[in-house]
C-alpha cells in the first residue's frame, strides 16, 4: 500500500507535469481512508486544456514509476464541471469524495 508521503509525493509530480492551472485530486479508497494492502491510487487531473486524455495519462503514469498500482484519469476542468452534477460519474464522484492535494 502507498503511504501518505507517497501519495503527496506523486501528487507534486503529477501537478508540475501538468502545468499551470491544473489540480490533481486523490479519489477512491485513499481518500475516504478505506485503502487495502493491494489496492491502487487513484488520481484524478484536471487541466485547462486537454487534446490527448489517454495519451496524457499514459504520460503522467510514466513518472510515477515504483509507486505501485496506479490509476489516472485526465480530464478538462471544464468537462469535469459539467459531468459534476451528474450522478455516478467519475467526475462527480472523484469532485464529491476526492481531495485536492495539488492545485497548480
Amino acid at each position: 500500500m502507498a503511504s501518505t508521503e507517497d501519495i503527496e509525493q506523486a501528487a507534486q509530480i503529477l501537478g508540475r507535469a501538468a502545468g499551470p492551472g491544473a489540480k490533481v485530486i486523490l479519489f477512491g479508497s485513499h481518500a475516504r481512508d478505506q485503502a487495502r494492502h493491494h489496492g491502487d491510487v487513484d488520481f484524478l487531473v484536471l487541466k485547462e486544456r486537454v487534446t490527448d486524455p489517454i495519451g496524457d495519462a499514459v504520460h503522467l503514469r510514466s513518472l510515477l514509476r515504483g509507486l505501485g498500482p496506479v490509476d489516472i484519469v485526465v480530464m478538462s476542468l471544464a468537462e469535469a464541471d459539467d459531468w459534476s452534477s451528474v450522478p455516478n460519474t467519475l467526475a462527480h464522484d472523484a469532485l464529491a469524495e476526492g481531495r485536492v492535494l495539488v492545485e497548480t
